[in-house]
């Protein structure tokens, strides 16, 4: 059997609303502006997902899209929520873990895309480059497709 020791694996996550794709926000102005149009509305959060097999040069991708709808916050929860700078690091300018904001009122799909690496989607990735993924550690106690956040 395989080891996994040479996989190379790579992601990146951008959220995207009317058309318009966010990544990491560069400036607490950018910041700002990206949780306004966020607020009170439903956006996509899109990761992609490389893996490469060393041994075998070979690649595996994919995509995975989650659904996710902001409440309705307060000017001052966005500002004070800027000001700690916790989502400065997060396609959007938020992140759903983020409890002391709590932004995100539901989603629909999956909680670790949004998170920012789609373990449904890895695992997947790893079974068509010929892993066998039963000795895997599950993932429990993670939210999933349509629950609230």
């Amino acid at each position: 059997e395989r080891l996994p020791s040479e996989l190379i694996l790579g992601a990146d996550t951008a959220v995207v609303v009317d058309g318009r794709v966010f990544g990491k926000p560069k400036s607490a102005s950018e910041a700002s502006e990206m949780l306004q149009m966020l607020r009170n509305r439903e956006h996509q959060v899109v990761t992609g997902v490389v893996l490469m097999d060393g041994s075998s040069q070979q690649t595996f991708s994919g995509l995975s899209t989650s659904l996710v709808f902001i409440r309705n916050f307060s000017d001052s929860d966005k500002d004070s929520y800027i000001d700690s700078g916790q989502g400065m690091d997060k396609a959007g300018g938020y992140g759903i873990q983020d409890k002391s904001f709590n932004p995100v009122e539901r989603i629909e799909g999956s909680y670790t895309n949004i998170v920012g690496l789609p373990l449904e989607l890895v695992t997947d990735l790893l079974i068509r480059a010929g892993y066998n993924t039963s000795e895997l550690t599950p993932y429990d106690g993670l939210e999933s497709e349509n629950q609230s956040a």
